[in-house]
């Protein structure tokens, strides 16, 4: 039996992994079509030419220097996000005044154009500064929610059978709370995570951020080298794939222990 049951979660690995690769040849076919087609290296340069460009990143220790910054720009971000995000979510939760006082504001900050919280903040703050502002004022909100809804989603009946039981409060946290609302919010930070990546890449091209991915993709833009800029953006989606895979693995290993 247990056989079996290796057998099939292998071959349900490999079904599962088939997706994703159809998926991706579908759009790099469609690609070397519409670049043959138009046949214009400067609007659509072949795979080819941004390989070789992407390889030639590669070789270059300034593209590591700005991978690094991009990323611990993102990774503060996504950190105070987190934090204060959520503290305002467990506060909203648990005090109705502060519900309400959070709510608006909350909905206020999701309202607000990405764009201009960009555009606002490159003028306020050092282009060093403004890309990691940008991703924390549009991940908090997302951090805030997911709190929320992660403490909403707990059986209160939990609650009232320790208060009957006199389980220590400790004893709730550690063996209910904690892993019940640690596996939704593990899952919604892979795509937060991912997502402060792009949004501090964003901001450092309109920045134009020394040291950076967005810096990178912006000169890459403004001297047009098209081949250049696309292996950049195929380099920056690269790594958020890594990030969210990594988060998922952490996911994966927590449901196990679980």
């Amino acid at each position: 039996m247990s056989k079996r049951k290796n057998k099939k979660a292998v071959i349900a690995v490999l079904i599962n992994l088939c997706y994703p690769l159809a998926s991706v040849s579908i759009l790099v076919a469609v690609y070397a079509v519409a670049a043959a087609a138009a046949n214009e290296n400067l609007i659509l340069p072949n795979w080819g030419e941004i390989f070789s460009a992407a390889t030639n990143l590669l070789s270059q220790v300034s593209f590591y220097k700005s991978l690094l910054m991009t990323l611990l720009r993102s990774a503060a971000a996504f950190a105070a996000a987190f934090l204060i995000g959520g503290a305002l979510g467990v506060g909203a939760k648990y005090c109705e005044p502060l519900r309400r006082l959070f709510t608006p504001l909350m909905t206020l900050l999701r309202a607000v154009p990405t764009m201009a919280v960009i555009f606002l903040l490159v003028l306020w703050v050092r282009s060093a500064y403004s890309p990691a502002i940008v991703s924390f004022t549009i991940l908090m909100p997302l951090s805030y929610t997911q709190m929320y809804n992660a403490l909403s989603s707990l059986d209160d009946g939990i609650f009232e059978m320790s208060k009957v039981y006199r389980v220590p409060k400790s004893r709730i946290l550690t063996k209910f709370v904690l892993p019940q609302i640690a596996l939704q919010l593990i899952e919604a930070t892979a795509g937060n995570l991912s997502f402060s990546v792009k949004l501090v890449i964003a901001g450092e091209a309109l920045a134009q951020t020394a040291s950076s991915l967005g810096g990178m993709i912006n000169n890459a833009n403004v001297y047009l080298e098209t081949a250049r800029l696309m292996a950049v953006t195929l380099l920056a989606v690269a790594v958020c794939f890594i990030l969210e895979g990594a988060v998922k693995l952490l996911l994966l290993s927590c449901r196990r222990w679980q």
